[in-house]
Parts: structure tokens; sequence; C-alpha cells
């Protein structure tokens, strides 16, 4: 989310997505495309995003990968 976008509207937007994913329309769309749906809020994506980051940096580290 941009920067400077207030806490209200970031909240709100929050609570819709939580609430979209958890539909059964939605749901059953997100795992026909190989997703689990997640009922993480956007301190929790923020913190699991971070983590994954840290994860697969050291993975490319690791494997000496490197972009062509």
């Amino acid at each position: 989310m941009p920067k400077g976008v207030p806490q209200a509207i970031r909240d709100k937007l929050s609570a819709t997505v939580l609430a979209s994913v958890t539909t059964p329309e939605v749901a059953t769309r997100l795992r026909d495309e190989g997703a689990e749906p997640s009922r993480m809020d956007a301190a929790a994506f923020g913190a699991f995003i971070a983590e994954e980051r840290t994860r697969w940096a050291q993975v490319v580290r690791a494997g000496a990968i490197n972009v062509d």
C-alpha cells in the first residue's frame, strides 16, 4: 500500500480483503489457481513476506543463483 494512506482506510481495505478471501467463490478460485486462502491481516501478511524474503535470499545465496 502506498505510504501516507490513512490508517482508517488501511484497516477498511484489510477487513474487506479478509472478508472476500473467505467467501466460497473466492476461496475456490484461489485453490483452483494453486493458492491457499489465508485469514492473515495486513500486519501478519507483512511479517510473512519479510520472513519469506529472508528465507529465499538465503537459498539464492547458498545456491549461488544469478539472474541472467
